[in-house]
């Protein structure tokens, strides 16, 4: 069985290109949409959304190669470098790196990619990483996917040679700084060929995936904040299947079909939180001075689950941690959220969870299955 770097047309992929037709005018509607919601946002509501994005960007991603880290550290981090609140010397490392990384990408609007800029983007995912001694530099060793034990092993993908990387990169930095495909499908196959590729010994696809917002910051001209990795993690078992089965020829029309609607609905979640945003300051401006700090820390949590629900409503229990206060204080305080509709209330006794109010709701959320 070959490899797709294998076959003698590689990197020339192969797609009906027909199909994406209604894709591109689809992705050219909502980047329309989104840049206008972006653009007149309020420097401070800007800065707000600027940190939401990338914070769950960057949790995801890292979640995505089974990674786990504190999401408020990268909100911390993320903050830092936009100048949003004071620096801090003590934010654990991982998180750190993560959120500068991310942050990196979303300032490197109007840079072509370079070896050095991936090289410095792999040093800030990885930097002090324990299982990795290389970093910031193409792998030295072959790469082989690879699961079950040492007697019943498949090989999932075999990556080319590392001695064949300088050229492989040299090849593929010339395709991405100078795209013929529609935007969304040279997004598309940009992550794939960068896997195909697998420079480094660990972040691939981390970086493949910071690679497709870099990609389409390009085409739009600004930075979309996009919630690529949430909407991977959605359809997550598909995004490995895909880049499996897309690994062994150059024939990639369904991984094409995948990628070009996760890419979709990463701009349906942005556009999403952007309104979440828009609308939580509509609530702080209707009830200005009716709204004590414990209700206040409850409103941000709730739309803070934007573009997905908050999972099984509010519980009395959830605020009591939340806001530290009795229960006859979150009593009072969560029957006044109802009176002034921000929230609803359902269920009964023990049962009783409060949601935003449907109207609220309906403009914030998305069901895509």
């Amino acid at each position: 069985m070959k490899w797709n770097w294998q076959h003698e047309d590689w990197p020339n992929f192969v797609f009906e290109k027909s199909q994406f037709q209604k894709v591109h005018e689809q992705y050219l509607h909502k980047s329309g949409v989104l840049k206008g919601y972006l653009e007149p946002l309020l420097k401070t509501s800007r800065s707000e959304a600027i940190a939401d994005i990338l914070t769950e960007e960057a949790y995801i991603t890292s979640e995505i190669e089974g990674e786990y880290l504190h999401r408020q550290s990268i909100r911390a981090s993320i903050e830092n470098h936009f100048g949003l609140s004071p620096a801090s010397k003590s934010l654990p490392q991982k998180e750190a790196n993560i959120a500068k990384a991310i942050t990196d990408v979303h300032l490197s609007l109007g840079k072509i990619i370079t070896v050095p800029l991936l090289n410095s983007w792999h040093k800030g995912l990885l930097n002090k990483s324990l299982k990795i001694k290389n970093i910031g530099v193409f792998r030295s060793a072959p790469v082989y996917i690879i699961s079950g034990g040492s007697k019943n092993q498949t090989v999932h993908y075999e990556a080319p040679e590392h001695n064949k990387l300088d050229l492989e990169m040299k090849r593929f930095i010339e395709w991405f700084n100078n795209p013929v495909q529609p935007p969304i499908v040279h997004a598309s196959i940009a992550h794939l060929y960068f896997e195909s590729i697998h420079p480094y010994a660990d972040g691939n696809g981390r970086i493949g995936r910071l690679l497709v917002e870099k990609s389409l910051m390009e085409d739009l001209d600004f930075a979309p904040l996009l919630y690529l990795s949430w909407a991977i993690s959605r359809r997550q078992k598909e995004y490995y299947a895909l880049l499996s089965q897309c690994s062994k020829g150059l024939e990639i029309t369904t991984w094409l079909e995948y990628f070009s609607e996760v890419v979709l609905q990463s701009m349906d979640g942005t556009i999403a939180k952007i309104r979440s945003i828009l609308e939580k300051a509509k609530v702080y401006d209707s009830f200005a001075g009716e709204l004590n700090p414990r209700q206040r820390k409850a409103i941000d949590r709730v739309f803070a689950a934007a573009p997905d629900r908050f999972d099984g409503g509010l519980s009395a229990n959830n605020y009591l941690a939340m806001t530290k206060c009795s229960r006859a204080t979150a009593t009072r305080d969560l029957s006044a959220l109802v009176q002034l509709k921000i929230f609803r209330k359902e269920g009964s006794l023990k049962t009783v969870r409060y949601f935003l109010q449907k109207e609220i709701e309906s403009v914030i959320t998305l069901t895509h299955s």
